[in-house]
């Protein structure tokens, strides 16, 4: 009777000692699983491209991502350990293109999405390629993102906190010849969860604007602008810039435009 009683309590942490040993080897196996075959099988958007995949689903890179005709390249992820204790699984991206995009950003999950500490660099040109619409000038320069904190679903900004924009060494080439904004800075909010707000100001001796933008998930934006000519400003450009808005008394071209961004 004492050797039965003795053998369940063996037979019990031999069992756990196996379950321990089974858990423990499909957690290898996850860890050193290739990263090529598990982003295969993520529900990723319709036409998107991922090559040159190396590293685990820990920790690895996409040599080359490309979408709906925008290209990355080096693209690299870390998952964050000490976001998982805490019920948000979050991995850090960076991305280091300097032809098209320089950004880094920690991306967790818990019910919604939520971004933290965005850094985004990219140039003028680059970001002018990907507006739906042409423009009809060539922008200049290089804009600069940083956001402490966005809360984000499907269709709606939940919360935003310090998020502002500048735009560096700023101008536009016009066929009327070269218009230098200097620096424009900007301020994003979340007025409504459906709306984007992006205020923005620019100072330089050709001219001075204002510039306020609501961008609305069912699509529609609307944009007041106000210009105000400096002395720098050639005859060329003035007469240009005033077939944009109504001219009032003091000389500002007041610009309102409704409609569609996508």
């Amino acid at each position: 009777m004492v050797n039965n009683s003795m053998s369940v309590p063996k037979r019990r942490c031999r069992r756990k000692a196996i379950l321990l040993f089974l858990l423990s080897y499909l957690f290898f196996l996850l860890v050193t699983l290739p990263a090529s075959l598990l982003l295969t099988h993520l529900p990723l958007p319709q036409n998107i491209t991922l090559m040159n995949i190396r590293g685990t689903l820990w920790q690895g890179e996409i040599g080359e991502l490309h979408w709906q005709g925008l290209s990355l390249r080096q693209v690299h992820w870390n998952i964050l350990f000490s976001r998982l204790w805490l019920g948000m699984p979050s991995v850090a991206v960076s991305i280091h293109d300097p032809d098209t995009l320089v950004a880094n950003a920690d991306i967790g999950w818990r019910g919604s999405w939520q971004i933290n500490e965005l850094a985004l660099s990219i140039p003028a040109t680059a970001l002018q390629q990907q507006l739906p619409y042409p423009l009809p000038a060539q922008v200049e320069g290089t804009l600069h993102l940083n956001i402490g904190q966005l809360r984000f679903d499907t269709a709606q900004c939940l919360a935003l906190a310090d998020a502002k924009a500048e735009w560096q060494s700023a101008s536009l080439q016009t066929p009327a010849g070269e218009l230098p904004l200097n620096s424009v800075h900007a301020s994003l909010h979340c007025p409504r969860h459906d709306t984007l707000e992006l205020n923005a100001n620019q100072q330089s001796a050709a001219l001075q604007s204002q510039l306020t933008l609501r961008l609305n998930s069912a699509g529609t934006y609307q944009l007041q602008t106000t210009l105000t000519p400096g002395g720098e400003l050639s005859d060329d450009i003035r007469a240009s810039l005033e077939w944009l808005g109504t001219k009032d008394d003091l000389g500002r071209i007041r610009i309102k435009n409704d409609g569609r961004w996508y």
